[in-house]
C-alpha cells in the first residue's frame, strides 16, 4: 500500500488575469478551485498511474470538506486526522506577461491530541509499504514530529520518501529514506549556501546519501533534475514547454518517480518519465490528466549518465 502525507493541505486558487492593478478592482479571466497540497498532489498522479493510495494528514472545516470531497470524487482513499480548524486556501496569479504571483498562507494550529493521532496512524503502516511525506508543516508542528516519522517508518521497515523544505532533512537521513526530493534552493539551503551549479548540487546531494538517504532526486524546473544514488548520477534537460502553472511540478515529478519504480520501471526509465511529466504540468492550469503524451516527450529528452 501506498500513503501520502500532507500535514498542511489547502485548497489552490488559480487565477488568470491580463494585467494585476494595485489599488484597483481586478476582474479575473479565469479562476480554479482545486483540493490541493503536495501529498494530495501526489497520490493523483499515483492514481493516474493506476496505483491505489491514500491520504494521511490533517483536515478541517468546510475547506477540509472540500479537500476531502475533491480526492474522495477522484476514487482515492483517505484517513485524516479531522481537527477543529479550517484548511487553507493558497492562492496562485498567473498574469498575460507570463509572471506568477504565489500567496501561500500558514495552515490551522494543531494541537497535540491531533499529532499524537497521526503518528498513531502513522504506526499501524505495515512493513515494506510506502510513505510519501511531503510539503510544509501547520502551525504548531515542530521538526521533532517529522523526526519522529522518519524514526518510525526505519524502524517498520516503511520506504519512506520525503518533499520538505525544513533542514531536518538533515537529521532524518539517517533514517535511510528511500527518496528525499528537494529543488535547488532547498538543497543549498540545507547546507547554507546560495548559490549553486553543477558540482555543488553534486556535493551536497553525496552529503544526503552519506548521512543515510538512498536516492536524491534535484528538480531544477525548466533546467531538469538531476538523480543521484550510490549506482549513477543521471543528468536530463527538462522538454520545452510554454509555462502555465509552475505549482505541482515538482509533486508530479515526485509521484511519478516513485509510482514508476513501484511499478517496476527501470531507475532511468522512472527518471525520464518524471521529468517528462513534471514539464507537463506546467503547461497546465492544474496536474496533468492523463500519460498519453509522455512516452514521446521522452524521446526529446536529453541526458547523460555517469
Amino acid at each position: 500500500m501506498i500513503y501520502t502525507c500532507t500535514l498542511n493541505p489547502a485548497i489552490d486558487m488559480f487565477i488568470k488575469l491580463e494585467n494585476l492593478d494595485y489599488n484597483s478592482v481586478n476582474r479575473s479571466d479565469f479562476c480554479e478551485l482545486t483540493p490541493n497540497g503536495k501529498g494530495v498532489n501526489v497520490s493523483i498522479i499515483l492514481k493516474l498511474l493506476d496505483l491505489d493510495c491514500k491520504n494521511l494528514g490533517f483536515i478541517g472545516g468546510e475547506i477540509g470538506d472540500f479537500i476531502e470531497n475533491g480526492i474522495l470524487d477522484k476514487g482515492i482513499g483517505t484517513d485524516f486526522v479531522e481537527i477543529e480548524s479550517n484548511n487553507r486556501i493558497n492562492i496562485f496569479i498567473n498574469l498575460d506577461d507570463k509572471k506568477e504571483l504565489k500567496i501561500v498562507n500558514p495552515g490551522p494550529y494543531i494541537e497535540k491530541k491531533y499529532q499524537e493521532e497521526l503518528i498513531e496512524k502513522i504506526k499501524r503502516i505495515n512493513k515494506n509499504d510506502w510513505l510519501i511525506l511531503s510539503g510544509s508543516s501547520p502551525r504548531n508542528i515542530e521538526d521533532d514530529f517529522i523526526l519522529e516519522i522518519a524514526r518510525i517508518c526505519h524502524d517498520r521497515q516503511i520506504n519512506l520518501c520525503m518533499d520538505i523544505s525544513s533542514n531536518i532533512i538533515l537529521k532524518c537521513a539517517k533514517y535511510k529514506p528511500f527518496l528525499i526530493k528537494p529543488n535547488e534552493e532547498e538543497l543549498l539551503s540545507w547546507f547554507n549556501d546560495k548559490e549553486g551549479d553543477f558540482n555543488k548540487y553534486k556535493k551536497y546531494s553525496e552529503k544526503l546519501m552519506e548521512l543515510g538517504a538512498q536516492n536524491v532526486l534535484l528538480t531544477l524546473g525548466s533546467e531538469g533534475g538531476i538523480l543521484f544514488n550510490s549506482n549513477q548520477t543521471i543528468v536530463a534537460d527538462a522538454p520545452k514547454v510554454e509555462v502555465v502553472n509552475t505549482a505541482g511540478s515538482g509533486d508530479t515529478v515526485l509521484g511519478t518517480f516513485v509510482g514508476s519504480i513501484i511499478q517496476g520501471e527501470s531507475t532511468l526509465k522512472a527518471f525520464l518519465k518524471s521529468i517528462a511529466a513534471g514539464s507537463e504540468t506546467a503547461n497546465k492550469s492544474w496536474l496533468i490528466s492523463d500519460f498519453d503524451k509522455i512516452d514521446n516527450m521522452i524521446e526529446g529528452i536529453k541526458y547523460k549518465i555517469s
